[in-house]
């Protein structure tokens, strides 16, 4: 018989000879599909790869296109039990040096019972493998059952990782899907029937037990009634969602072949009987002894579940480092499977596969915290040391090393998927107030509703511990619409008055989480609570809302205040030294009365909320011990809740914000404190003895350190802008009109205002033969304010474009006509630009009336303070430009007072170091020698003084 393989049993005293079915080729010679071009598709499943050349007959033909996606029909949902993809080589060595491996980087598998991918379940994403190390052929261990296995890659979303190829090709030689060729079978030998009331005949093929129940029944093996046990306990699994309909039952297809495998068994049983049962009592003995608690969800322990002072129910650290043998591969929790799930290489179907490499699966999480990156185990795991404070940069800088290995491979070392039961979240009544499919709370430590409550105690949220052992956060999942009441519930009962959300409410392009807050000044009703929003403040990173909120019964209130990150991107990470600024916000505004938990959430709860309490709480800890351990400490959270910190970018992004926490204070003095410290500075005080020098050397010591490649947009440029200052690749402003022969470059970055993201634009002044990129940049960004930091009379290049009452400057294709002038304390002179379709865009040109030339320590600030006036009164949506002849100096003092002010207005206190500090990371030369910084001081005691009676009177 085809597939077939000896195996000899001796024991006893005795050998008995008997033969076994191993897994079959599924996908062989069967009906296949590829994107675009219909031609060849079918090479990949036919059998041959002897010749690995893409230009060959073994292998698809392809062209390089952006995405590329190929299917095969397995005919019926067949039982899978891992996957062989064999990928063009051009018969050349598999390295670094081989070109096709740039285009095999990053390629999926998904299981479908549709032809849509999106139908089904992503088994498998590259994220981490490099040119040098990327396996081929590759084994996938994929116990799963379904139709189509669909084969893609793309690059549609640009910058790409390192090494990527702009473009893909599908050159497969060989998929090969091996296991079960009947349904409603499993084992090795596919002969062990699946229990009779699993749907549809549906069962794991290494366990046997159920993918989903006939109707009314649950457990492991369907046998028992829902009604007999509505509370799982340790002998019953969870009830398992249904699995897809519209298969028949094959069971009888097989009734010869279980025939012949029990006469070849049965004296095997005889033989081995009594020290099977021996061995299986000893295992089930020890093995119950350890047996991993279950919170149940009574009355009596509810209570202690929630309550700080009685954390028996959450493991503590060495309860979370659990053995990989109770993760089933596919990720979920599986306390009895202990037995390897592949085979031995060499055995599959009499297939040589000792040079594959065989990866587990890597599971998608419905969100957009970036690509998820559970990684294989395939590396050597090691113990992960503490780090002292004062050693961080340099552990960062070595974990950087090649393409930021050292942080993939300790990400790779974390345990993942689900490591502890969570049979609660997935009865039926609870599924949909799952956000998504994959992300369940732990029952040991999920938050219990224990308000008076219409149907169900549950939530999708868990108590997390901090490093010290105390239940410090809950992180939840986003509100959905039907969970906003047990939100509110949760939030009442847990006296929480600190929450951070750290999503948007939609992001791209799909819901992420509901407005579960009224508008402001508006109250709403949820439940039992009725909630007041009091008050919004908006910043350019974060916003803070204070809430009322009212137990209608109780008849008692509380204040909640949400604190809402608004910048964490839908793919990628935030800028650590933002995310530090908002966490500081947070902790210094915490109330004193606060001994409660904290609740974070973003959508699914995990990524950004994993990374989120992790700063928090190695924060603290390093503040008290000199030393922090991020593995260890994401590894506790993960025992509290499912792959906390989701991505290895985001577990990086934790050592970024925790380094830039430890290396310099953000201290916020308030105005009375301010002033004293400037006044009491001396004429006859040397510089290099007062507290302005040390934190501009302090600044000088911290400041970003940038390569080449940060600048290499610019770089062709260069000689355009005069080769002086740079904008940086990530903060450039491009230029997106389109003109013939102009390029999108233009020397100006974007520069965020305390309370505005992007709100400024830095540029210098154009020279004469790009004046029309100039005039491209005020109409691309819709900017009607421009901020000159010269009298424009001593600007020779700008008579190309500034026009005077007499004459109208055509710049083309535009016209710039002038309109009006005034003089107060500044010039301020109202053009318009016409542009190619005759439409006028109006614009106010604000110059000082005198040149800004001011050296040493006391500099006279009267025109710098005007055109700051002006600014901070300028009422405008849009972004202002801020213009000087290099784009940095003086530009770059403005910013900061202008940013010190608006502080000022918003929260009564300033922080000048933190403020030129965060603007150095968009362009370093800002404000960088000691005469800058010390106009800042003076800049601003000056306009606190001129305008304390008036508006500063309350706050000094």
């Amino acid at each position: 018989m085809d597939g077939m393989c000896w195996l000899v049993f001796c024991l006893v005293g005795g050998c008995m000879l008997t033969r076994v079915l191993s897994y079959e080729n599924l996908a062989l010679n069967k009906s296949t599909w590829k994107q675009g071009d219909s031609y060849g598709e079918d090479r990949a499943v036919d059998g041959q790869k002897s010749s690995l050349s893409v230009y060959g007959s073994d292998c698809i033909p392809s062209t390089y296109t952006k995405t590329v996606e190929w299917r095969v029909d397995l005919g019926n949902i067949l039982s899978i039990h891992h996957i062989f993809i064999q990928y063009a080589t051009n018969n050349k060595q598999w390295d670094a040096s081989n070109g096709l491996t740039k285009n095999f980087m990053g390629f999926s598998v998904y299981l479908s019972n549709t032809t849509n991918k999106e139908d089904g379940v992503l088994w498998f994403r590259d994220t981490i493998y490099s040119r040098a190390t990327i396996p081929n052929p590759v084994i996938i261990s994929c116990p799963y059952h379904g139709r189509f296995v669909i084969y893609y890659n793309n690059r549609t979303h640009y910058p790409f990782p390192d090494d990527y190829s702009d473009t893909v090709a599908g050159a497969l030689c060989e998929v090969e899907v091996y296991g079960c060729p009947i349904q409603g079978f499993y084992g090795e030998s596919c002969s062990i029937p699946c229990p009779r009331n699993c749907q549809e005949g549906h069962c794991h093929i290494l366990k046997g037990t159920c993918l989903g129940c006939d109707d009314g029944l649950t457990g492991p093996t369907c046998e028992t009634n829902q009604t007999q046990s509505n509370v799982p306990d340790d002998k019953n699994e969870q009830k398992h969602t249904r699995a897809p309909s519209g298969t028949k039952d094959n069971r009888s297809d097989s009734k010869n072949i279980i025939v012949l495998i029990v006469v070849y068994v049965a004296g095997v049983f005889v033989s081995v009987a009594v020290v099977v049962i021996v061995v299986a009592c000893v295992i089930v003995f020890k093995r119950r002894r350890s047996k991993i608690q279950i919170v149940e969800a009574s009355d009596n322990n509810r209570q202690a579940a929630r309550s700080p002072g009685n954390v028996s129910t959450i493991p503590n650290l060495q309860d979370s480092l659990l053995p990989h043998r109770y993760i089933a591969s596919n990720g979920t929790y599986n306390p009895e499977f202990e037995m390897n799930t592949l085979p031995r290489p060499h055995i599959i179907n009499g297939l040589d596969h000792l040079s594959a490499t065989i990866i587990h699966d890597i599971r998608d999480y419905d969100n957009n915290d970036g690509n998820v990156n559970n990684f294989p185990k395939n590396f050597q795991e090691e113990k992960s040391c503490d780090v002292p404070v004062i050693e961080l940069l340099s552990r960062i800088a070595k974990m950087k090393r090649d393409n930021d290995k050292g942080f993939k491979t300790e990400f790779a070392l974390l345990p993942n998927g689900e490591l502890h039961p969570c049979f609660v979240a997935k009865h039926e009544e609870n599924l949909a107030k799952n956000r998504y499919k994959t992300t369940f709370p732990y029952d040991h430590s999920r938050v219990i509703l224990i308000e008076e409550h219409e149907s169900t105690d549950y939530i999708n949220a868990n108590y997390v511990k901090d490093v010290v052992g105390d239940i410090a956060y809950i992180a939840s999942q986003g509100p959905k619409a039907n969970t906003v009441t047990d939100f509110w519930t949760m939030v009442w009962q847990e006296d929480i008055c600190q929450v951070v959300m750290l999503t948007n409410l939609t992001g791209d392009g799909k819901m992420k989480c509901i407005q579960y807050w009224p508008e402001l000044s508006k109250s709403m009703t949820y439940g039992h609570f009725a909630v007041e929003n009091l008050e919004e403040r908006h910043y350019a990173c974060h916003s803070i809302r204070k809430f009322k909120v009212c137990h209608r019964k109780k008849h008692k209130t509380r204040i909640v205040c949400q604190y809402h990150y608004t910048m964490w991107p839908d793919h990628g990470i935030p800028d650590p030294l933002s995310l530090v600024i908002f966490h500081n916000h947070v902790l210094r505004t915490t109330p004193d009365r606060s001994m409660s938990s904290v609740v974070v959430h973003c959508s699914a709860g995990i990524g950004r909320t994993g990374t989120y309490i992790a700063l928090d709480a190695l924060y603290k800890e390093g503040n008290k011990t000199g030393k922090i351990n991020v593995c260890e400490y994401v590894t506790f959270m993960r025992a509290c809740r499912m792959n906390m910190v989701q991505t290895y970018e985001q577990y990086k992004t934790i050592f970024l914000a925790l380094e830039e926490k430890f290396k310099a204070c953000i201290d916020t003095h308030n105005l009375s404190e301010f002033l004293e410290s400037v006044n009491d500075l001396s004429a006859d005080t040397p510089a290099n003895q007062t507290f302005i020098y040390t934190e501009f050397e302090t600044l000088l010591q911290i400041q970003p350190e940038y390569t080449d490649d940060d600048y290499k947009e610019a770089r062709p440029n260069a000689s355009r802008s005069d080769g002086k200052i740079l904008p940086l690749n990530k903060y450039t402003v491009y230029l997106k009109s389109y003109f013939p022969d102009r390029r999108n470059f233009i020397n100006a970055v974007h520069v965020s205002t305390y309370l505005k993201n992007n709100g400024l634009i830095v540029t210098e002044y154009p020279q004469s033969e790009d004046a029309v990129d100039f005039l491209r940049l005020i109409l691309d960004n819709k900017s009607d304010t421009i901020i000159c930091m010269d009298p424009l009379s001593e600007i020779q290049s700008c008579t190309t474009w500034f026009p005077v009452s007499t004459s109208p400057k055509k710049v083309v294709p535009y016209k710039v006509l002038y309109k009006s002038e005034s003089e107060t304390d500044v010039k301020v002179t109202n053009i318009d630009i016409m542009n190619i379709e005759a439409l006028a865009h109006s614009v106010v040109i604000v110059e000082p009336k005198g040149p800004l030339k001011m050296t040493g320590r006391f500099q006279d600030t009267l025109q710098l303070r005007s055109l700051l006036s002006y600014a901070v009164n300028a009422s405008t949506e849009n972004p202002i430009i801020i213009i000087d002849r290099d784009g940095a100096s003086l530009s770059g003092v403005f910013c900061a007072v202008f940013n010190c002010i608006q502080q000022i207005n918003m929260d009564d206190g300033v922080d000048v170091f933190t403020t030129v500090r965060q603007l150095q990371t968009r362009r370093p030369e800002f404000c960088s020698t000691l005469n800058d910084y010390w106009l800042i001081y003076r800049t601003l005691r000056d306009y606190i003084g001129t305008t304390s009676e008036s508006v500063y009177s309350n706050q000094l």
